[in-house]
């Protein structure tokens, strides 16, 4: 008789329990899918509104920034009894992505070098379909890389320009890398509730790791753009999941987007939408035939529209210029970039050893032979970095991979009654080899969501005999999934705030001139930020420059820069 009162009354717990979740999980849906659609929305408007003024003739200015603010409000108000909640909390996302990003200097390479000169050029007033950067006279000072700038995708730096040029500091122009991020993790969390046997929970914590991989996490304070075409890939894959639950208008505006976002970011982002979508159309049209399939097409076709429009340039000017479409890397005259980035031992490889030899490799950035190591077991002499050549998804993400595979042989006959989920795996994963350099974890960040496909489906299958397992699976997973993005995490912020450190300690110096060598040809946007807070910027010619350095007076190198080019005047110092 106790027993069954002590039961009756847990049982009425878990009762009032589960609807309970319902009710919040219900609001919380709601309330993520309308600010994921907002923050998404608003970053997919500045580019196309950026990209058709170009064409228009009309220079990047402010009012964008506050026209795609402005429509993407749209979302959290329509037919909402949430608005203030909503509207509050997509507030404050834009904060802290303007927040974060203006606390933390890009240290990068590529971010630095190339990516900072291309957003600098198109606040300026450069117009990339119309004009080359060096037509910009009073911009010469800046002018270097311009091959890659002119010629590249433009989605990050656009989006970034526009962004700048509403508050005048470049380094906030990297709040789309938070604003994006921000923005999967919640529709993340929207469609994992809607997933059977998802808890809430898990759908948060299954999203967190989801979204913020190490290829994100180790970029988010960059200007690298390879942490954005991770946030995009995942809002696509997550769009199809949204749509064969449940289609609706909505849903296909927000898949539109993603497929924009995606094919403009990077060359390898248009390959990447173009095999997902038309293996979903496909599948679509197989399985449901072509009446069913109407609204993906005119998705498809709406995306492809777009993204051709605002991509102008570089595709239409590189045709304009009897260049391929894909140049500087595809097409007569391409660069390889690749050769001399890859480790010696990849030079004869097929795709397919490449990829081996990186998962299972020593966490390195070198460009020597590769060392393989113990599954599980963080190597002493590996080391996280930017944009990490090999194992570049962490140290443990080897191992995961053996736990995938041990998963899919041991579930295999559970799996093959849901087909959806092989179906999800091939698309990853066909979507990944289709780039014969997807060895490099930032070219193909979707390999990510490999293990999360299976941790997904593992909470669907029924029967006790693969229980103790299933258990296992997915506690080694989450701990080495976790500890991968920790990794990344602490070692992203401990770079970028050492970095910004060492930059605020160069202008903590009040300085009033400072002066750099001939032409200097590598960082030049350290002029930007030079400027930004007006101190006097001289670059010399050959003859100053000699003067200078038999003057006698006291100078110092500025530390910090990709070249020893620019120094200030210790004398400037002397007189505080």
């Amino acid at each position: 008789m106790k027993k069954t009162l002590v039961q009756g009354f847990v049982d009425r717990i878990d009762s009032i329990y589960e609807k309970q979740l319902h009710k919040d999980t219900s609001l919380i849906q709601d309330v993520c899918f309308r600010i994921a659609f907002g923050l998404f929305g608003f970053v997919v408007v500045l580019f196309v509104l950026a990209s058709i003024g170009f064409i228009a003739y009309i220079e990047i200015n402010a009012m964008y920034f506050y026209v795609a603010l402005l429509l993407a409000f749209a979302p959290l108000f329509y037919k909402n009894s949430h608005k203030i909640l909503t509207f509050t909390i997509f507030v404050g996302l834009i904060f802290v992505a303007l927040l974060m990003a203006s606390l933390y200097y890009d240290a990068s390479w590529d971010g630095r070098a190339y990516h900072q000169i291309g957003i600098y050029y198109l606040v300026n007033g450069w117009n990339p379909v119309y004009q080359k950067m060096a037509e910009l006279t009073n911009l010469e000072v800046f002018l270097s890389h311009e091959i890659w700038v002119e010629h590249y995708l433009k989605f990050a730096e656009i989006t970034a320009a526009c962004i700048y040029k509403a508050f005048g500091f470049i380094e906030i122009g990297k709040a789309v890398n938070y604003i994006l991020a921000f923005a999967c993790f919640l529709y993340g969390v929207q469609v994992l509730l809607k997933l059977p046997h998802i808890t809430m929970l898990r759908a948060f914590l299954l999203a967190f790791l989801l979204v913020f991989s190490p290829v994100v996490f180790v970029q988010i304070n960059t200007y690298y753009i390879d942490g954005l075409l991770a946030c995009a890939l995942c809002m696509v894959f997550l769009g199809i999941i949204d749509l064969e639950i449940q289609p609706s208008g909505a849903k296909y505006a927000l898949f539109v987007f993603a497929l924009i976002a995606t094919a403009s970011i990077k060359l390898t982002g248009v390959a990447y939408v173009g095999f997902i979508g038309l293996a979903y159309l496909g599948y679509k049209i197989v399985c449901f035939g072509l009446k069913d399939s109407k609204s993906l097409i005119v998705s498809g076709l709406a995306s492809a529209f777009i993204i051709a429009l605002c991509n102008s340039n570089p595709f239409f000017t590189n045709i304009a210029e009897g260049k391929h479409p894909g140049y500087p890397l595809l097409g007569k005259n391409k660069i390889d970039i690749i050769t001399g980035q890859q480790p010696q031992t990849f030079k004869d490889f097929t795709r397919f050893e490449k990829m081996f030899y990186s998962l299972f490799s020593k966490t390195y950035n070198g460009r020597d032979k590769t060392e393989f190591k113990v599954p599980f077991i963080k190597s002493a002499s590996g080391g996280i970095a930017i944009d990490t050549r090999v194992a570049g998804f962490g140290h443990y993400f080897g191992g995961i991979i053996i736990l995938c595979a041990l998963f899919v042989l041991i579930h295999y006959k559970d799996l093959r009654v849901r087909p959806k989920v092989f179906l999800a795996l091939a698309l990853v994963l066909f979507s990944v080899f289709i780039n014969p350099e997807s060895w490099w974890a930032r070219y193909a960040p979707q390999l990510w969501l490999v293990p999360f496909v299976l941790l997904i489906a593992s909470y669907g299958l029924g029967g006790d005999y693969h229980k103790p397992f299933r258990s296992l699976f997915r506690i080694l997973t989450f701990v080495f999934v976790f500890m991968s993005v920790l990794d990344t995490a602490r070692h992203a912020y401990k770079t970028s705030a050492r970095y910004t450190k060492h930059i605020e300690q160069i202008f903590q110096g009040h300085l009033e001139s400072v002066y750099f060598t001939p032409k200097p040809k590598m960082e030049r946007s350290f002029i930007i930020k030079i400027k930004e807070r007006k101190l006097d910027v001289q670059i010399l010619s050959d003859e100053q420059y000699q003067s200078l350095l038999q003057s006698g007076r006291v100078f110092t190198p500025i530390p910090g820069l990709l070249m020893p080019e620019g120094y200030w005047d210790m004398e400037s110092e002397s007189k505080e």
